[in-house]
């Protein structure tokens, strides 16, 4: 089994991973074969095969969250537009009920600038002020509300998560 740092790098690898395919054309015929000594990965002990198991078993807890703790996960780690679509969509339904934010393109852009902040697709203030034809004061003054309410919904997400990893031997504890 595969040990993480803690829950966020467990979920990066779980949703990456189905983005890899499982063998090279030229080691079919080794993978055909199952996991054995010649077909071991860069992980230890784990064929890719096995690998690819235990992020779908990750997947599957995630997915047995309830629902806005699901849709959380969707929109933060997953790679598939589908996913990510519903897990944004989920999100941004939350944000309107808690925030009182009216301006959809705002707040939408608001929770994705939560979600992506220190990763290079972040956009700033100014980008997102731009996008909407508002000014960027604007933008900073709703900014804090859309970040308490999403960080109270990553709490609660990873509060779930991390006592099941740890008890899964996925995370130190």
């Amino acid at each position: 089994m595969k040990v993480f740092r803690d829950t966020d790098a467990v979920l990066r690898w779980a949703y990456a991973l189905p983005q890899q395919p499982i063998c090279k054309v030229s080691d079919a015929q080794r993978a055909m074969a199952g996991a054995s000594a010649t077909n071991k990965g860069a992980d230890g002990d784990l064929s890719i095969q096995d690998q690819h198991a235990q992020a779908a078993m990750i997947r599957g807890h995630v997915e047995s969250l309830p629902e806005l703790l699901g849709a959380y996960g969707w929109a933060a780690y997953s790679w598939e537009e589908d996913e990510r679509r519903a897990g944004n969509h989920a999100l941004d339904q939350h944000l309107a009920a808690i925030t009182g934010i009216r301006n959809n393109r705002m707040r939408f852009l608001l929770m994705r600038r939560t979600i992506e902040f220190g990763q290079t697709r972040c956009m700033s203030c100014e980008r997102i002020a731009e996008k909407i034809g508002v000014h960027k004061r604007t933008i900073q003054r709703y900014e804090p509300t859309v970040k308490v309410a999403l960080q109270a919904v990553a709490g609660r997400f990873f509060d779930e998560l991390d006592p099941y990893f740890a008890r899964s031997g996925l995370i130190p504890r």
